[in-house]
């Protein structure tokens, strides 16, 4: 298969399995930016500096009441202020990324054949 045909090929592919290329671009950037991608959604639950009140963040901690140091919650409100949490989190989402992209590209591959 010459090169143009190669690229004509990919391209279509591309084209035909948008939802797959966006998923892929999207763990792409997971996985040498992760907190690019996981801010904003920390940011819409109401993580950050502080809890934002009326958040789910917010109704989360009220729930849960005393908030014991190395719990999910902490973690994520640590991220979400740029604290220790940001490498466990980063690492969370370089696995799923990574993950996603393996998956993502067998599926692609199985449609080439």
């Amino acid at each position: 298969m010459a090169a143009s045909e190669t690229l004509s090929h990919a391209a279509e592919v591309v084209t035909t399995n948008l939802g797959k290329t966006g998923t892929v671009i999207i763990s792409v950037i997971g996985i040498l930016k992760p907190m690019l991608v996981v801010a904003p959604i920390l940011w819409c639950l109401g993580f950050g500096n502080v809890v934002r009140s009326g958040s789910i963040a917010a109704r989360w901690m009220a729930r849960i009441g005393n908030v014991v140091a190395g719990s999910l919650y902490s973690v994520l409100q640590s991220a979400a202020a740029a604290g220790w949490g940001v490498a466990r989190v980063a690492g969370v989402v370089r696995t799923f990324s990574a993950i996603a992209i393996v998956v993502v590209l067998l599926i692609i591959y199985q449609s080439w054949n």
